[in-house]
């Protein structure tokens, strides 16, 4: 195996119960994001923060694209730094096959420093093995959008879209006003440039039904053959009667 990446992140058992960011900046930033929900707007907030990482997003992009991207190499991930959801299971599912190299990335020091006394490989997302992983791995697999991984370098990646629930709520482009003007912007305007991720639709879509892949594809804009009716990894140890993956239990 090739690109067994470790770095100097090894904390102590001290260590693996603190936050994984200081609280007075995770209270900052949820203030800034209501006072710009509150006093700016959804949408208008949206466009703002896109804009200003617009530019340095569009030069990593130009970069990430010509990375050589390792066929074995497969970067998990799942919303809010959380262990859980489709990509979780999955990840617990492959991570022992000899065939490929999962690894877990994650904005949470004390969840990697949790699974890799359990022995598996997680990264934090801003290490330098996290970040030479994510702009590596070939396949990307998440449960919401490539942020869940790494939102800079997800270009030059298969992504899989493994989602979290079924399609009970309007998402994406079902959303409606404001957020249809993000999908109805015409290609190559500032708007569609700005929100490009948002915009990028994943290579493949996991869905449970025939008609789920009608109520996803409409709101990812995919086509039928890109969606796979497999049905969702984190029910398999329920139809199979066995116990879930431990860490999951306790996450």
């Amino acid at each position: 195996m090739t690109d067994k990446i470790t770095d100097n992140t090894q904390h102590s058992a001290s260590d693996a119960t603190a936050p994984s960011r200081p609280t007075l900046v995770r209270k900052l930033r949820n203030r800034v994001r209501r006072f710009a929900r509150e006093r700016i707007g959804t949408y208008q907030s949206m466009f703002l923060t896109r804009l200003l990482r617009w530019p340095l997003k569009e030069a990593v992009d130009s970069v990430s694209t010509r990375i050589a991207r390792q066929p074995d190499l497969i970067a998990f991930g799942s919303v809010s730094n959380r262990l859980a959801d489709n990509s979780a299971y999955l990840y617990f599912a492959l991570h022992d096959d000899d065939r490929l190299r999962c690894v877990w990335i994650t904005g949470s020091r004390p969840l990697v420093a949790k699974l890799r006394q359990a022995g598996y490989d997680a990264r934090h997302r801003w290490s330098p093995s996290g970040l030479r992983a994510a702009a590596r791995a070939s396949w990307y697999v998440f449960s919401f959008a490539p942020s869940d991984v790494n939102r800079w370098l997800y270009k030059g990646a298969t992504m899989l879209n493994l989602w979290h629930g079924v399609g009970l709520k309007r998402v994406q482009r079902d959303r409606g006003a404001p957020f249809d003007r993000i999908y109805s912007a015409r290609e190559g305007s500032i708007t569609a440039r700005v929100f490009e991720e948002d915009r990028t639709s994943p290579d493949w879509f996991l869905t449970t039904s025939p008609a789920m892949t009608a109520a996803f594809g409409r709101a990812f804009a995919l086509p039928p053959q890109r969606c796979l009716e497999f049905g969702y990894p984190r029910n398999a140890h329920l139809i199979e009667r066995r116990e879930p993956p431990a860490p999951i239990i306790d996450a």
